[in-house]
């Protein structure tokens, strides 16, 4: 991986779990140098691609999910669920 970027990249920021990413880190430290040469960014796209292509296959007949139909997505925590007694 490494070099000059082949396609458009985005920012996309998120919060994960801090033990999550120190053993990713560790993983990338471990394996610095050739022939892995990973970065964070290479770690974390590899892995949404892997899971995104297990998702389509398992719930949407291995195609692509459609459009969505709103630029922008719900951010923050999720919502509580009230339990009523």
């Amino acid at each position: 991986m490494g070099g000059k970027p082949t396609q458009d990249k985005t920012l996309f920021s998120t919060h994960l779990d801090r033990t999550l990413v120190d053993a990713v880190r560790n993983c990338i430290a471990a394996l610095d140098g050739t022939p892995h040469e990973l970065r964070l960014s290479d770690f974390c796209g590899s892995a949404l691609g892997t899971e995104l292509r297990r998702l389509e296959e398992l719930a949407n007949d291995g195609k692509p999910f459609a459009k969505r139909k709103h630029q922008q997505l719900r951010v923050g925590r999720p919502r509580t669920m009230k339990v009523s007694q």
